[in-house]
């Protein structure tokens, strides 16, 4: 179960937060091993925190294929929307996270919370 995030807490601890679509997951590999987690790719569409010349994000992710626990989030590829990330965890520095459901805002669903959001993060 996840406890929800207050809004300020959510933008506090995401080092990146940026528009852009899932393109989809890979299993990732350390020297052709296969490491038990994917690798996720944002296409990013405009960036409100962290560096303004990026254009794709990679986000480590629960495989697809095997075991998986009720607390995975899987992400849809072509899902669209905003994305409040965080560098994952003892990795290297372009590997991010987005292992809280608060973390994506999907545009489908979440437009005028999006449109909030990027009210306050252009000020």
């Amino acid at each position: 179960m996840w406890s929800p995030l207050a809004d300020e807490d959510l933008l506090k601890t995401s080092d990146l937060v940026v528009l852009g679509d899932w393109a989809g997951q890979a299993p990732m590999t350390s020297s052709g091993q296969a490491i038990g987690r994917d690798v996720g790719v944002i296409l990013v569409k405009h960036t409100y925190r962290g560096p303004p010349t990026l254009t794709i994000v990679l986000v480590s992710v629960p495989r697809m294929s095997g075991p998986r626990s009720s607390e995975d989030i899987i992400y849809a590829r072509g899902a669209s929307g905003l994305w409040f990330l965080r560098k994952h965890p003892g990795g290297p520095l372009d590997l991010y996270a987005a292992d809280h459901p608060m973390r994506f805002i999907d545009s489908r669903t979440g437009a005028t919370r999006i449109a909030d959001w990027q009210r306050r993060l252009q000020r």
